[in-house]
């Protein structure tokens, strides 16, 4: 529509100019050093015109080259950019092979080799061929030195995903000779510290992890931050150096000194430097604010000074949870250094009841020792070795926590257990306490 409108403008518009040209055609002289050139208005108008077409012919003729070379350059480029896109589909389809071979191609002519090379040594890398892959990075690199960084950070990541931890560390070490802060760097190396168990050496880096903020990986971060400083506190309890626990819990933040993990660490630590009272006092504060079950399974083994203070304790927090398995065996394990058999048996059988656990098991078994009911004892050892070890159930003389309580023995007697399991009342106590 719009190009009709443009179409009839023009041609009123030259019939216009037609009309007074028809009248007359006027008079043109052109006169340059003595050479005068006499012609019409139109045969002026003409000239013109064919000499605009003969320059912009001559300037087609001049850039013709250039835009020749422009355009076998853009079908390489294309033909760069199929490929690199044939080669990524190629390696998310599993066919290694044939995407290192198409992202190869590409590089040549390509417009983006490094993304080309770099994918390629992540193929070779699929296909174990870890000479090739360095070879790949190498060109990377040569092809974009100021990329170095990132071809090293890639070359560290494939090295980690292969287990080559020594050598990942060199490459890692390169990235922190010319950037010593690179946080991405940090996290890589805290990872291969974790996998080599060289606790040191992530325990000093931790100070630089701290640093790193607002990162994707936060939740990584602190989770090798807990792992160090667990590893920092069982050296120090391990060397009995109690003040060197304390140091390395005070230079914790608060966050992380609330941490059920950390709290655990620093317990078990404070028990190797034989400090019973704070290792107990320190458990059973975060359990009265912040309730763990691995914290109640440690503060069942540590023996305090009080167990009979100790068993109160655990029974108050059974007010509120009297189904957890755990907490019951806690509580038997009390009532046992109290001398209270009855009590402890009514535990182990009401936490077995609800969930049958090795460690339960085994100090079920211990119990029974006590009480002289061998073949019982024996049973619940086997019980709670075949669940450490995957095997089947055991023995006939115990196919659960209850079979026997009645008070018969193995060999036929009666036994009323008021001499040894304690007496009725207070299994019934046990069993319900207040």
């Amino acid at each position: 529509m719009r190009k009709s409108l443009i179409l009839v403008l023009v041609a009123v518009l030259g019939s216009v100019l037609a009309h007074f040209i028809m009248q007359d055609r006027g008079y043109v002289l052109v006169n340059f050093r003595g050479t005068a050139f006499e012609t019409s208005v139109p045969g002026m108008l003409l000239v013109l015109a064919l000499a605009y077409l003969l320059i912009r012919l001559v300037v087609r003729l001049l850039r013709a080259p250039r835009k020749f070379g422009q355009a076998v350059s853009g079908q390489r480029q294309n033909r760069a950019r199929r490929k690199l896109n044939r080669g990524l589909i190629e390696m998310a389809e599993g066919n290694w092979k044939q995407g290192e071979t198409m992202l190869a191609q590409g590089a040549k002519s390509g417009d983006m080799p490094l993304l080309n090379y770099l994918n390629a040594a992540r193929a070779a890398q699929l296909q174990g061929e870890h000479e090739r892959r360095d070879n790949w990075l190498m060109l990377a690199y040569e092809q974009d030195p100021d990329a170095s960084t990132a071809v090293l950070l890639t070359q560290a990541d494939l090295q980690i995903s292969h287990a080559q931890y020594e050598e990942a560390l060199a490459t890692l070490q390169k990235v922190n000779d010319a950037n010593p802060d690179h946080a991405h760097a940090h996290i890589m190396l805290a990872a291969i510290y974790e996998k080599l168990e060289d606790w040191e050496n992530l325990a000093a880096l931790t100070p630089k992890l701290r640093k790193i903020k607002k990162s994707p990986a936060a939740a990584e971060i602190d989770r090798l931050i807990r792992v160090a400083g667990q590893h920092q506190l069982s050296a120090a309890g391990i060397a009995g150096d109690k003040s060197q626990v304390k140091k390395i819990w005070q230079s914790f933040a608060a966050s992380t000194r609330k941490q059920p993990a950390m709290v655990h660490a620093h317990a078990v630590a404070l028990l190797d430097c034989g400090d019973t009272d704070a290792a107990e006092t320190l458990v059973k504060k975060h359990l009265n604010s912040n309730w763990d079950p691995s914290l109640a399974k440690l503060y069942g083994k540590i023996e305090g000074s009080a167990p009979a203070k100790q068993l109160a304790t655990a029974e108050g927090w059974l007010k509120n949870r009297g189904d957890d398995p755990v907490l019951l065996t806690t509580c038997a394990s009390f009532a046992m250094r109290s001398k209270n058999p009855g009590k402890a048996r009514s535990y182990l059988e009401a936490s077995l009841g609800i969930e049958p656990r090795a460690d339960t098991y085994q100090l079920y078994g211990e119990l029974l020792m006590q009480l002289g009911e061998t073949d019982n004892a024996t049973a619940a050892f086997r019980q709670g070795l075949g669940m450490l070890t995957g095997g089947v159930s055991l023995t006939p003389a115990l196919t659960g926590p209850l079979s026997n309580i009645d008070g018969s023995n193995n060999d036929g007697s009666d036994n009323d257990g008021s001499d040894q399991n304690g007496s009725d009342d207070d299994k019934d106590s046990a069993k319900k306490p207040d």
